[in-house]
């Protein structure tokens, strides 16, 4: 009897044409695994409705396109479903909500449609993963009170509306709210000390939300990541932020914060930090050396402001460094010798300041070895900075440099710092026996 079939990650010159149709004879199957194998293609194979004891079925980034088929309601004692980075479309059906032992649902990067009730009768669902597609409609309160044993919530890159309900920060056992990338309003909601001790990653970013950020998101005392960057949000960073020793990233840039004249000191004592962004945020007058003391951070984005006058001597202490943007300010005088310490530097974006004199303190190091992308004002005939390891060369008169829009990161430790099924494959409860892919 075969009770699991993987062929997860299989060279793409192995397996060509669909998934076969003898598969429907082994009706015993327990487990099928055909992950990355983007040379089968076609629609949801439809030998896979004669495996009706299946438990686990992932069909991630096969390049499937169509819509799931009705019978897809059949397969009752599936526990987990990952259909991941096809191109599924089209509306969910009505069927699905037959698959009530589902623990694991990941129907991410797809075309579907549709509105979230659709999933309200799934009350056993652990791991569920929406983030982009085209679902709209509200994220209402009674989900969560459907979701009781809910652990990891992905709705990113959506287009859901609405207010975010109280209830998204006081369920018991959530540890991941995903909701950037949507069309939310109103305020962050207000945390209930007394509710909620269990998230981890909250990430509320590009959306439309307005208001303060409360003190209250303090009392989220597991909190390792918070992004609410991106938003209408007024008002300063509440002092409570500083509580939380447990904070590892931290992305408050794109909003309009009253602390453009100073950057809270409290910052600077978060020891734990990786991840900090003030991008965009009107911090005006020097560089803080404090930042200097924070020697876990590997994400520093301070783009976009009218920070002025040297970076300071001890940045070359931020040896954990990968990603440096303080493109678009005030910048001055050549970089700092201690440079030359930051060997792990993958990013670095100096263009758009008044920055003079040569970069090869920059490449002349270790550095540049595993230095990417490196951008500053080293272009035209009289550039203020002479490069001569630059990727990108900007100068006053390219509305090239200016157009581009930098991404610190593409690293999903930084987006999904939970570790989503080891780089964002879904495999939670994907094998019966416990084992992993």
């Amino acid at each position: 009897m075969v009770a699991q079939y993987y062929l997860g990650k299989i060279a793409h010159h192995e397996l060509k044409g669909e998934i076969p149709d003898e598969l429907k004879y082994l009706n015993e199957l327990e487990s099928l695994v055909l992950q990355y194998t983007p040379s089968f293609g076609g629609s949801f194979p439809s030998s896979i409705r004669s495996l009706t004891k299946l438990h686990n079925l992932s069909l991630e980034h096969c390049l499937l396109s169509g819509e799931l088929p009705a019978w897809i309601g059949e397969l009752t004692d599936m526990t987990g479903l990952g259909l991941g980075g096809n191109k599924f479309e089209g509306r969910i059906p009505d069927s699905l909500t037959d698959l009530s032992n589902l623990k694991a649902l990941g129907l991410d990067d797809n075309a579907f449609k549709g509105e979230l009730e659709i999933f309200k009768a799934l009350t056993n669902l652990e791991y569920l993963y929406l983030n982009r597609n085209e679902f709209e409609g509200k994220l209402f309160p009674f989900l969560f009170e459907k979701w009781t044993q809910l652990i990891e919530l992905d709705l990113g890159g959506n287009q859901i509306s609405g207010y975010i309900p109280n209830e998204a920060f006081s369920h018991d056992k959530l540890k991941v709210l995903d909701l950037h990338g949507n069309r939310f309003t109103g305020p962050v909601p207000n945390v209930n000390v007394e509710l909620n001790d269990n998230l981890e990653h909250v990430a509320l970013h590009e959306n439309e939300l307005t208001g303060e950020i409360p003190s209250t998101i303090s009392f989220l005392a597991r909190l390792t990541h918070l992004d609410v960057s991106d938003n209408i949000l007024e008002g300063t960073l509440p002092n409570a932020i500083g509580n939380m020793m447990n904070l590892r990233y931290l992305f408050v840039g794109g909003n309009d914060l009253d602390i453009a004249d100073y950057l809270p000191l409290f910052i600077t004592e978060m020891e734990a930090l990786e991840g900090l962004s003030l991008a965009n945020t009107g911090l005006i007058g020097p560089l803080p050396e404090e930042i200097g003391l924070l020697s876990n951070l590997s994400y520093l984005d301070l783009s976009n402001n009218q920070l002025s006058g040297m970076i300071p001597e001890n940045f070359g202490l931020l040896t954990s460094l990968r990603y440096l943007l303080l493109r678009e300010n005030r910048l001055s005088e050549p970089l700092p010798d201690s440079f030359s310490g930051l060997a792990d530097l993958e990013l670095l974006l100096l263009d758009g300041n008044d920055m003079t004199g040569d970069m090869d303190v920059v490449c002349s190091s270790s550095s540049r070895d595993n230095l990417l992308t490196f951008a500053s004002d080293c272009g035209g005939e009289d550039a203020p900075v002479q490069c001569s390891c630059c990727t990108v060369c900007c100068n006053d008169e390219d509305s090239d440099c200016e157009k581009v829009a930098w991404e610190g990161s593409m690293d999903p430790k930084v987006e999904y710092d939970y570790k989503r099924g080891g780089g964002g494959s879904f495999v939670h409860g994907m094998l019966s026996d416990g084992g992993s892919l």
